[in-house]
């Protein structure tokens, strides 16, 4: 099982919180959002994945894209970029 399908239930109840009525309301955005805020970057690449999964058109992915990019690069001034190394055995390596 995949990690977007394990958190099925929870993106689905994420996209009726934030959706609403409002068709094409960038729900995605503020989870990814979350998730960033709370240093949980796995999630946003599954709230990523839940998005591919959800949309059919191909105009709709790319503005779901483009919406999360924003929104998480105009938040990352406020909550910094993030927290995971990208290389923790050179890290290591060199701090030991």
């Amino acid at each position: 099982m995949s990690g977007a399908q394990s958190h099925d239930g929870l993106f689905n109840k994420l996209a009726g919180i934030y959706q609403g009525d409002i068709k094409g309301f960038p729900w995605h955005s503020y989870a990814a959002l979350i998730f960033q805020v709370n240093d949980q970057m796995e999630l946003v690449g599954e709230t990523w994945r839940a998005v591919l999964a959800r949309t059919q058109n191909e105009e709709d992915l790319l503005r779901a894209a483009r919406q999360m990019r924003e929104a998480l690069l105009k938040s990352s001034v406020l909550v910094g970029f993030p927290k995971v190394h990208m290389f923790p055995n050179k890290i290591s390596a060199s701090t030991g």
